[in-house]
């Protein structure tokens, strides 16, 4: 496997020593025989912050510097309880999920890369970013109570429909998260103590329906037809609707 940085020759060292303590630690959790490269870039490069992505049917995984650019040290023995080095490992490890699971799921990845705005590739979406978050997020590597309380306490009024809007006013940006979000609260008791802190009704009813139509999903794995994810896309569309109604302004 390639595994390189090209504008800064510290982090391509680095990015290697990161891989390789990666795999020590979670190697037995994924399958990543079919990958051929991993690549660290300059945030910089990029309009938005992002840590990773997997790509090339899952044979390159790309990650960026913003984690990396906030490490004191890349001395990973006095790095293991730094919380930014645990989650740059965690990226690493997410999306060598993602890699595992297109060797078993191709044709819901397939689906994702060509039709990202058809009812299938959001569902599919959804779905895949589930699984591989609650994936890492069971290990316990790192905590994400901080993250989870965010969501939650969020004001959520999610009208629009786009993909570039990063607010709390966009579907798009709040099913994201919340596909992390259940992925990361696979503890289902700290899940409903997340619930009822919700600042959105809405997004209490949203989380409960997605939840049960989760757990209905996971009882059929492993699957690769994306016919299955029908009722799942239903959910998301019938609360678009009901964030719509509720918050569009007039």
């Amino acid at each position: 496997m390639k595994i390189f940085c090209t504008y800064k020759k510290e982090y391509d060292k680095f990015l290697k020593e990161a891989v390789e303590y990666t795999i020590e630690m979670f190697g037995t959790q994924v399958n990543i025989e079919a990958l051929e490269e991993i690549e660290l870039m300059d945030i910089k490069e990029f309009g938005y912050d992002t840590d990773g992505k997997t790509y090339d049917n899952g044979k390159k995984i790309l990650v960026t510097s913003r984690l990396y650019d906030m490490l004191p040290t890349l001395n990973i023995s006095q790095l293991k309880s730094n919380n930014e080095f645990r989650l740059a490992i965690n990226t690493l490890f997410h999306e060598m999920g993602h890699a595992t699971d297109w060797l078993k799921m191709p044709r819901l990845y397939d689906t994702v890369m060509k039709a990202p705005k058809t009812r299938e590739g959001i569902s599919a979406l959804f779905w895949l970013e589930y699984l591989a978050e609650k994936r890492s997020s069971e290990q316990k590597y790192i905590s994400f109570d901080e993250y989870c309380n965010n969501f939650s306490k969020g004001n959520w009024r999610a009208y629009k429909a786009n993909t570039n809007d990063l607010t709390e006013e966009n579907f798009h940006w709040l099913c994201k998260h919340l596909a992390y979000f259940m992925g990361r609260t696979t503890d289902l008791k700290k899940r409903k103590r997340y619930i009822q802190v919700m600042v959105n009704p809405l997004l209490k009813e949203f989380v409960g329906e997605t939840e049960k139509e989760l757990l209905r999903l996971q009882e059929e794995l492993p699957f690769d037809n994306v016919d299955k994810l029908r009722n799942l896309y239903e959910i998301i569309n019938q609360y678009f609707i009901k964030f719509q109604k509720a918050y569009i302004p007039r």
